[in-house]
């Protein structure tokens, strides 16, 4: 892990519009924590990794297999709901 040095020059080297997206991804892990706590999975890795990493937020590993199986079934939908049927495929 790097210190507050590095993170905050990494931030102010994104572009406004970076930096308003990661302004909204810290508001909601905020809310992951304290009264009324969300639950948050973090799927993790570098461009050039071959494998990635989990980052649980106020869950325990059931949870978290929950979220994914959640968010697996809007991925999957978002991606194939321009699909032609599997009998054009081939």
């Amino acid at each position: 892990m790097s210190g507050p040095e590095d993170f905050f020059r990494r931030i102010m080297k994104m572009s406004e519009q970076d930096r308003n997206h990661f302004q909204g991804i810290v508001e909601r892990l905020v809310h992951c924590y304290g009264e009324d706590a969300a639950q948050a999975v973090i799927v993790f890795t570098h461009t050039d990794a071959d494998k990635a990493e989990a980052l649980t937020l106020n869950c325990n590993d059931m949870d978290a297999l929950s979220l994914i199986e959640s968010i697996h079934t809007y991925f999957s939908f978002i991606n194939t709901i321009d699909a032609p049927p599997k009998e054009k495929f081939n």
